[in-house]
């Protein structure tokens, strides 16, 4: 009302008089409480995966000790140049992808010997951690039907079995059943996309879709 004072009115002349008042105050270690609480309330209604947060955490405190972040240059630092094998943060976790052409033949789900053993020291890491591991299976665009007596291969079991070897090496390397999950993708979630690809191009882009990852989440 006109000839009233508001309290914010009161309160910013007493601030030009130098005068306290604790009550119209708030300190600032309050205000980051009110903003940690409103940044929880964030969370718990959205869908923030993993390795996104872990990638937002580290990136705001300027720690990655303990993060996903942290494991995967880890596990960067041990693969070094190995051919075949790529590590990177990905939204829903740590992806490691394996080239299908390095761990099986044409058409086959069988892991040739010796293959993983180049990954030991990675999944000796691996063991020291609580996450959970997905392997999946992903195949290129190209169809396959084949029926060897009652048994008919698609892309779909193809992908399916080639995760499955995989993690049957998990298994004997020690890591728990309950840790780990087996998924068959098909030719469904490439890696690089072919749209208008011919020749050498599209070679490349299938052989880079014909993976095995193995997700650390």
């Amino acid at each position: 009302m006109i000839g009233k004072k508001s309290v914010l009115d009161d309160f910013l002349s007493q601030q030009r008089r130098g005068v306290d008042n604790p009550g119209m105050m708030i300190s600032y270690a309050d205000l980051m409480t009110i903003v940690a609480v409103f940044f929880v309330m964030l969370l718990s209604i959205s869908d923030i995966r993993t390795g996104k947060f872990d990638q937002l955490r580290s990136e705001f405190s300027g720690k990655s000790a303990g993060t996903l972040v942290e494991l995967s240059r880890d596990l960067n630092a041990i693969v070094g140049n190995t051919q075949g094998v790529k590590i990177y943060v990905a939204d829903d976790g740590v992806r490691m992808d394996l080239e299908s052409a390095a761990l099986f033949d044409t058409g086959d789900a069988v892991l040739r010997d010796s293959t993983l053993s180049k990954l030991d020291p990675v999944l000796r890491r691996l063991l020291r951690t609580n996450y959970s591991l997905d392997i999946e299976g992903h195949t290129d665009d190209r169809g396959l039907y084949a029926r060897f007596g009652d048994e008919i291969t698609t892309n779909w079991s193809l992908s399916g079995r080639r995760a499955s070897s995989v993690a049957l090496y998990l298994l004997s390397f020690g890591f728990e059943e309950s840790r780990l999950r087996i998924v068959g993708y098909a030719s469904n979630r490439p890696k690089e996309p072919i749209e208008g690809l011919t020749g050498r191009r599209l070679d490349d882009a299938r052989s880079a879709n014909r993976r095995v990852t193995i997700l650390v989440r």
